[in-house]
């Protein structure tokens, strides 16, 4: 922006965003057995900058993202109920699995590299 000598604005160049939204979700916490609400994902895709008259663009901005799965094991804890071991080889170290979690829809996207 920049001033027009009566010290208010005018608009050089505006950006038009656009996003991937997801609704939330809900899933059991391995802890305590109890379902609990997990947001949803909220990714920019694409940033587009607008010159003064509304109508001339730059070519826009794409972003991309690919999903990563993280897991997660705790040896100093279990879950619950005790027979929730997740995966095949949580085998945990004789006295039963592990408490564990995974990453979701939500939570596992990162931006991609082109």
């Amino acid at each position: 922006m920049r001033p027009n000598g009566n010290a208010s604005w005018n608009t050089l160049r505006d950006y038009r965003l656009s996003y991937e939204v997801g609704g939330p979700s809900t899933m059991t916490d391995p802890a305590t057995g109890l379902q609990e609400l997990v947001a949803g994902a909220f990714d920019l895709t694409q940033i587009q900058e607008v010159g003064d008259d509304g109508g001339t663009t730059l070519p826009p901005r794409i972003f991309g993202y690919t999903q990563v799965n993280q897991y997660y094991e705790d040896s100093t804890q279990r879950p619950t109920p005790a027979t929730d071991c997740g995966w095949s080889w949580n085998q945990g170290t004789g006295s039963g699995c592990l408490l564990w979690n995974s990453s979701n829809d939500s939570n596992n996207r990162y931006l991609a590299i082109p």
